[in-house]
């Protein structure tokens, strides 16, 4: 699954255009959950499912604590 254009500007290091949510969920999570704004953070619990979200969390390394809350 591509990533819409309104997330582009959280993957500033990264060729956005070969992003797949599929084959790159947690990358794509941790950067969301650790820069995003309300809207992104929306569009990721859209469509990462909540358990999936739970395991990439408990497992995170590097993600503030602001952004673990």
């Amino acid at each position: 699954m591509k990533l819409p254009l309104f997330l582009k500007k959280y993957f500033w290091d990264t060729d956005f255009t070969k992003l797949n949510l599929n084959e790159s969920a947690e990358y794509i999570a941790l950067r969301i959950l650790e820069y995003g704004d309300l809207k992104a953070v929306q569009w990721l619990f859209k469509n990462i499912s909540s358990r999936k979200l739970r395991r990439i969390i408990k497992t995170a390394r590097g993600l503030s604590p602001k952004s673990l809350y």
